[in-house]
């Protein structure tokens, strides 16, 4: 097991869905034995996916990803955003820890955990909001 999977809580034998990997994390993913891995859609076969990992810069990605969470997760899916940390050098983001996720406590999310991906990423995972 990878120690990223091991911080995102991934279950041996989940169907994950990635969105918007960036190119240098490619590498990191394929080293991922806990999960089958499919990026920006799911095969015709799988109606959902047991966690989904998304990985934004603008409130525009959150919007949009936001979608696809509604269709493709169910309710106790494992859902992971991941957005540049303010300390990254390599990527610039106007989506922060606490800001750019209307889109999605707007369905009724709510962030109840961060981790660090690697030097540049964090991730944020989100839950239903009990209140919502």
């Amino acid at each position: 097991m990878h120690p990223i999977e091991k911080k995102l809580q991934f279950k041996e034998g989940s169907c994950l869905l990635i969105l918007n990997l960036p190119e240098p994390l490619a590498e990191l993913v394929e080293a991922w034995s806990l999960v089958s891995v499919f990026q920006e859609k799911l095969p015709e076969d799988v109606n959902q996916a047991d966690a989904m990992l998304v990985f934004v810069k603008k409130e525009e990605d959150v919007k949009a990803a936001a979608e696809v969470v509604n269709h493709h997760l169910p309710q106790d899916g494992l859902l992971w955003f991941s957005y540049p940390k303010k300390t990254s050098k390599r990527y610039t983001s106007e989506v922060t820890r606490d800001h750019g996720w209307e889109a999605l406590t707007d369905i009724g999310l709510r962030p109840v955990r961060q981790v660090a991906i690697d030097d540049d990423w964090s991730a944020l995972r989100w839950r239903p909001d009990p209140k919502a």
